[in-house]
């Protein structure tokens, strides 16, 4: 058994839909379709999403799926400070931000672009009463 049945093992039991846990981390619709391992990039995100799941069983298939100690915290999604699974280098920093960027100006281009749809539905309107009125 590959991490991809293992993952999908802990979402069945954790009653987590594909949809969710897509959407909760970030990866793209069909990965839990594609192959049985994956990269430690990826586990990277799929332990900071999901930090009851104990990394070991994820990889190697050792030891039980949720860990025993679990940190509380005050938030059911919030990891405590010391004890963050996941730390981002100085590159990976870099990467967030320059991909913050790119989501604003993503964001700016959608609502220019709706914008322009909005311009585009009042001038059809204003044609079709033009040919409404000429007949």
């Amino acid at each position: 058994m590959g991490a991809i049945q293992r993952i999908l093992e802990y979402l069945d039991y954790k009653g987590i839909s594909k949809y969710k846990f897509y959407k909760k981390t970030g990866l793209s619709n069909g990965f839990l379709d594609k192959g049985e391992n994956i990269g430690s990039d990826k586990c990277e995100l799929i332990i900071y999403q999901y930090p009851d799941m104990n990394i070991e069983w994820l990889i190697m298939g050792k030891g039980p799926m949720i860990k025993k100690e679990y940190p509380s915290s005050s938030y059911p999604n919030e990891v405590a400070e010391d004890m963050q699974p996941y730390k981002l280098s100085k590159d990976n920093k870099k990467e967030v931000n320059i991909l913050r960027e790119l989501i604003t100006s993503h964001q700016q281009t959608i609502h220019a672009l709706k914008e322009t749809v909005e311009s585009q539905k009042t001038t059809i309107d204003s044609l079709k009463n033009q040919s409404s009125n000429q007949t």
